[in-house]
């Protein structure tokens, strides 16, 4: 019996070791993984990315580098206090039966693919066109009579120069119809072009 507890104290103190120098190579095999995941990002010094101050949230739509630079305010006086006409917006898109119908040209319902922006000014009490004082910007659009003024910047780019207006005096409506300038990424020949160039 006696033989028996010896036997079997020396059993456990070899178990022991063996698990001791299991734990040293356990050891010794993790530095060495930790060292062989390194890659050529590990050479040199860390890199720390800085960090950028935060922005302050607001409800602001536009950064101040996105507003256009004109001053709507230019040219009128500080006791200036005609009050705003009511006006509405709207765009024009020429469409085919083709865009309706089979869906070619991939024009959608949105702003970017319309044609025409259409401001129309409701100015009561003005007997005649010659009242109206009208100013339009690639960017603004100032419209003034003796009994209101309006000045507002364009929700796109138009081209002033090709624009047109139209006095309803029944109405007391002014219509104006600024072509949008739209900025393509790529310089796209449009379908007519195309068409021109199989008919060849």
């Amino acid at each position: 019996m006696l033989r028996s507890l010896v036997g079997s104290e020396m059993c456990i103190r070899d178990r022991c070791e063996m698990l001791d120098e299991a734990e040293e190579m356990n050891a010794k095999n993790s530095e060495q993984s930790n060292s062989a995941l390194k890659g050529p990002g590990d050479i040199g010094p860390k890199y720390t990315k800085k960090k950028e101050p935060k922005k302050k949230r607001t409800t602001e739509i536009w950064d101040e580098d996105e507003v256009p630079e004109e001053d709507l305010n230019f040219g009128v006086d500080d006791g200036d206090n005609r009050p705003e006409p009511e006006y509405r917006t709207a765009y024009r898109q020429g469409v085919r039966s083709e865009d309706m119908f089979l869906g070619i040209d991939g024009k959608d319902p949105g702003s970017h693919c319309c044609d025409d922006l259409i401001v129309t000014v409701e100015l009561p009490g003005v007997a005649s066109l010659e009242a109206i004082s009208l100013d339009v910007t690639k960017n603004t659009l100032r419209v003034s009579t003796p009994t209101h003024r309006l000045a507002m910047y364009l929700p796109h780019t138009v081209d002033d120069k090709e624009g047109n207006a139209k006095w309803d005096s029944d109405k007391c409506e002014l219509r104006l119809t600024l072509p949008i300038v739209h900025k393509d990424i790529l310089d796209l020949p449009d379908r007519e072009e195309i068409l021109d160039k199989y008919r060849e």
